[in-house]
């Protein structure tokens, strides 16, 4: 078996009521599917300052001492995001503490990744299961069931891209 890299992803958000996925996983790369170890979400609304919902990122990274940071990034389209206009865009602010956080952070842009992982994907995978109309983790070690809500699953997308695609990240070469 190959040496383990240890991954934290984020499904980010900024806003003052956001919710931010994460998971902590194991990746071999000579196996079918990491292990992920860790999966939560941050919300914002536990939190009484903004700035102490962004640390609690830090802190996370700072806990987990992961060897990448994987992050969904964010890209504002015209017209799309009306709701955005005359905000500070927290969500961009969010992904920079985190950028600042770590040295090897690897950003994923959710166009990449959410038609190529899409839920059905998941399921076809064995990643996730789905019954009626909630999607749950069942897979060990976390050994518990577990339904997903749209952040974990965007963080488990990211680490499926990263697992399968960031073989091709320069980072991923040199000694972590």
């Amino acid at each position: 078996m190959e040496k383990a890299i240890k991954v934290l992803v984020f499904d980010p958000s900024g806003h003052a009521n956001g919710t931010t996925g994460y998971l902590t996983a194991t990746l071999y790369w000579d196996e079918e599917h990491p292990i992920i170890t860790t999966i939560q979400e941050l919300k914002a609304q536990h939190y009484k300052i903004p700035n102490t919902y962004f640390s609690a990122h830090v802190e996370l990274i700072k806990k987990t001492n992961p060897d990448f940071v994987v992050v969904e990034g964010f890209s504002l389209h015209y017209g799309k995001s009306p709701y955005l206009a005359n905000t500070q865009m927290p969500t961009s602010q969010l992904i920079g503490v985190l950028k600042n956080a770590h040295n090897n952070v690897i950003i994923q842009l959710p166009q990449n990744v959410k038609t190529r992982w899409s839920n059905k994907v998941l399921v076809s995978e064995g990643v996730i299961e789905k019954y009626k109309r909630n999607y749950y983790w069942t897979k060990r070690p976390l050994n518990c069931i577990r339904i997903l809500s749209p952040h974990m699953l965007d963080a488990i997308r990211h680490l499926y891209h990263f697992h399968f695609f960031g073989k091709e990240n320069p980072l991923l070469h040199k000694d972590v």
